[in-house]
């Protein structure tokens, strides 16, 4: 919390059926929220990525 904001990063593993496909990935998600005059948080921004396998030890 900084204030009236706050920070949130996660990662997350998702995996379903989406549209009659199978799928998996591994995404990290991060928020920024904002406290308004109401009371009631909301996201201001935000950004999602998606975490790549990490690449084979070269020999």
């Amino acid at each position: 919390m900084l204030g009236q904001a706050a920070f949130v990063c996660v990662r997350v593993y998702l995996s379903g059926v989406f549209n009659g496909s199978l799928f998996q990935e591994d995404l990290r998600f991060s928020r920024l929220w904002q406290r308004h005059v109401s009371g009631a948080w909301k996201v201001v921004a935000g950004q999602a990525t998606r975490v790549q396998a990490p690449a084979p030890p070269s020999s």
